[in-house]
Formats: C-alpha cells, structure tokens, sequence
C-alpha cells in the first residue's frame, strides 16, 4: 500500500513541476517583457543617467529620452552614447530631489581606473569639503514643468543619494508615469514599496539583484500604474490558477 501512495505521490510531483523559467531577472529582459505586454512609454525620463543607461537605449530606441544628470563629467560621453542612437535627448545639467535649492555635491571613485563612479549631494554649508562642487538641485516636477514631451513616462531612478526624495518631488509627474524603475537596497526596499504603491503602482519585477559577501544587497525594483494592471489584464490569477504558468529558476 506504501508503494502506491509513493507511485502517486511522485506522479504529483511530476505534473506539479514548475516549469522553467525563460527570462532572466535583469531590466534588459524587464524592459523587453513590458514591450511585448503593451505598456505604454512615450518617453523615458533618466535620473542619475551616469554616461549611460543602456538597457533603456536598447528597449525604446524610438522615445525621447530626458537624462537627469549633475556631473558634468559625464557629458561628453552622454552625447556620443546617445547621438543617433535615440529621436531625441535632453541633458538636465541639474541633481533631482525634492526641493528646489542649491547644493554640495561630491564626486568619488571605487574602481581604480575610473575617475568617478559615485556622486553624492549634501546642504551647502561649512562642513563641505575643498572639491565639493555646488549644484542646482530641482524637482522632477520642476523640470518636466518647463518642458513638453510625449507621455506616458517611463521613470528610471538610479542616484547615490535618496532615492525616494525624487518620488516626493515628482507628485505631478507621476501622474503621467506608467512604469517606474528605482534602485532599492535591502535597508531601504520596504521604504521604495509603501511610498511608491501610494502614488498608484504595483511591483512588477525585481532585477539586476546584487550580493556584497555572499548577502542580498540591492536590486532595481520595477513598478507598474496599478490602472494599466487592471486595463490590459495583468491581474494574477484572473482566469483561476495555470500551473503551466508557474515559473522558477530553480
């Protein structure tokens, strides 16, 4: 009689097995998935652009794409990395928060054959260092005030600062967001979750997760408008459970 129960014990298994997963958990693959599902994006909006941001060049090549960036540094290779690559760009020469103010901003390097690989913003006061440089900062609402360009946005937010003050400076932009990509650590996700779900948007992805000795550190954390969910009929579940559906890596 244990044989039997084994028997079908094991058949479960079989049937029950998650099939494999096709796509990785990188914004390269994101981004292409979000294509195919129809979101719409107009446009992309790029905080903290560095040089580059190449998985959005790769996946909405036909949008205009605004690059949010304070470190002039990166300018020229902006230009060449986007010259014919997009429609059209915008270099916004200015740091991203939530306030209008001017600021210290400091540059540093942690590989050793690049001049710069972080930039951070502080108050401008007297504690700055002799090389910090001072900025405008603006918010996104402010920016995109003085411009017009096609929406819905994709939002990508990736600075080595606070993240989420972009979020709070961005109230009426969002409104014209249908996807936003953040930068999250393991310190600050839970934070990323509850401010970005109350302007409207579900978790779609997690993606480009990264490990500092062995331990989960950060990830980009992707969101869609919680309307788009419902319109274009991404709900979970919404014609009962498919285990054909069920996908893992494992």
């Amino acid at each position: 009689m244990s044989n039997i129960f084994s028997k079908i014990k094991g058949r479960i298994a079989f049937y029950l097995k998650p099939a494999p997963l096709r796509r990785q958990p990188t914004k390269k693959d994101s981004f292409a998935l979000l294509k195919r599902l129809n979101i719409p994006i107009a446009s992309v909006i790029d905080v903290g652009v560095h040089e580059a941001t190449q998985e959005l060049i790769t996946a909405f090549p036909k949008v205009p794409h605004i690059l949010c960036e304070p470190v002039e540094d990166f300018f020229p290779a902006i230009r060449e990395n986007y010259f014919g690559q997009v429609p059209s760009f915008l270099i916004v020469p200015h740091a991203i928060g939530k306030l209008n103010d001017v600021v210290a901003l400091e540059t540093l390097s942690v590989v050793d054959d690049q001049d710069i690989t972080h930039a951070r913003i502080s108050p401008l006061d007297g504690d700055n260092a002799e090389n910090d440089r001072s900025v405008t900062m603006k918010t996104l609402d402010a920016v995109m005030a003085d411009l017009d360009i096609p929406r819905p946005h994709l939002l990508k937010i990736d600075i080595d600062g606070p993240d989420i003050d972009v979020i709070l400076g961005a109230e009426k932009t969002l409104e014209h967001c249908s996807v936003i990509c953040i930068e999250a650590g393991v310190k600050d996700i839970h934070q990323r979750l509850s401010v970005i779900r109350k302007y409207g948007f579900e978790l779609f992805d997690l993606v480009d997760i990264c490990y500092y000795e062995d331990r989960l550190i950060q990830m980009d954390a992707i969101f869609i408008r919680s309307d788009l969910i419902k319109s274009l009929g991404l709900e979970f579940y919404k014609n009962g459970f498919d285990i054909n559906q069920w996908k893992t890596n494992l």
